[in-house]
């Protein structure tokens, strides 16, 4: 082998050598770019791990508010049926008071037509005790006036009684005759 030869394949070494390093500096290069993307992807992974318990978390919550949510609306349905019970109740209830009054103005229209009778008949035994209070008022006045007549006239009775009178002289001659007459007779 000629010098020529020599440096020729000193050549071809250090093209090699070269070619080696320019490939050792590309894959390094490569390594490097592809430890970037590993290093993001993990980040990335990272990152969707933490998003997808952000999503669970989240559609837990959802899940938490949609049960809230339904039992809102069963507390609404009910309240509402208790308003609507409670509407009925007082709408019954109101008739039942309208009702209650129409009666209670019924019966006390009886009541007072009952008693417009009773003091009507009282009113009329009323005029007949008073008319009948004043004859005797007036019968009692004429008795009374007569008995103070009669209480005068026997005062004046007795007055006489009281003043000893001597009796007169008794003709037993004219009686003996009157009595014999009789007898004929």
């Amino acid at each position: 082998m000629g010098n020529g030869d020599g440096s020729r394949l000193d050549d071809a070494r250090e093209l090699e050598a070269r070619a080696n390093a320019a490939l050792q500096s590309e894959v390094d290069t490569a390594r490097a770019e592809l430890e970037a993307e590993r290093s993001k992807l993990e980040r990335v992974g990272r990152l969707l791990v933490e998003a997808q318990e952000m999503a669970e978390t989240a559609s837990a919550r959802a899940d938490a508010a949609d049960a809230v949510a339904v039992e809102m609306r069963t507390d609404l349905a009910k309240m509402q049926a208790d308003l609507s019970s409670a509407a009925l109740a007082r709408e019954t209830l109101a008739s039942q008071i309208e009702l209650a009054k129409q009666q209670a103005r019924a019966e006390t229209e009886r009541v007072r037509a009952t008693l417009a009778v009773q003091i009507e008949t009282l009113a009329k035994k009323n005029e007949d005790l008073t008319s009948k209070v004043s004859k005797a008022v007036k019968k009692g006045k004429g008795i009374e006036t007569e008995k103070k007549a009669l209480e005068a006239e026997l005062g004046g009775l007795r007055a006489l009684a009281a003043v000893p009178v001597e009796a007169p002289p008794v003709d037993t001659a004219s009686l003996d005759a009157v009595k014999t007459e009789a007898d004929a007779r």
